[in-house]
């Protein structure tokens, strides 16, 4: 089930968070039912699990064009130039993508979280998309439940430009 309602996070700017699977309800409900049938069914579930993923998805408006707020975010890094050159143009990356530093993608402990403008809203929408994975189930579970703030943060630095 999709929700919308206003972010308490961004007032000034009206912001509207229409979320997937990552509301803190859900999580909670699911992660009652993941211990309660793990236990029922096999106590020793927990200790045999390697970790839990947990995944999202959902759109933000901000009312900011996301395409100019990540032209204008990229185009402060030096680095950007030197791509400008070897394409011939102006260019900049898509969005966001941010993961663990020098930690492997099938490693337990990882996350993957993507900003991106939505591609058939892009000046008026960002899309989210969420990979969560930890060891520690109730650490999961808390971190990933605090994802409506985590995301609004995000957002708002790069808006900050």
């Amino acid at each position: 089930m999709t929700r919308i309602y206003k972010s308490k996070r961004i007032p000034k700017r009206n912001a509207t968070f229409n979320h997937g699977w990552f509301r803190p309800i859900f999580v909670e409900n699911w992660a009652y039912n993941f211990i309660h049938y793990s236990e029922q069914l096999d106590p020793t579930l927990n200790v045999n699990t390697h970790y839990v993923e947990l995944t999202g998805k959902g759109l933000v408006k901000t009312g900011k064009n996301p395409v100019k707020v990540f032209g204008q975010y990229w185009a402060q890094f030096s680095k950007m130039q030197a791509l400008n050159k070897i394409l011939g143009c102006e260019v900049s990356n898509f969005g966001l993508r941010l993961s663990p530093i020098n930690v492997e993608p099938n490693s337990a402990d990882w996350f993957d979280v993507r900003v991106n403008p939505l591609i058939v809203s892009s000046t008026k929408c960002y899309y989210v998309n969420l990979v969560w994975r930890n060891r520690d189930i109730n650490k999961a579970i808390k971190t990933f439940s605090k994802m409506d703030d985590t995301i609004a943060n995000l957002i708002l630095e790069v808006e900050k430009g």
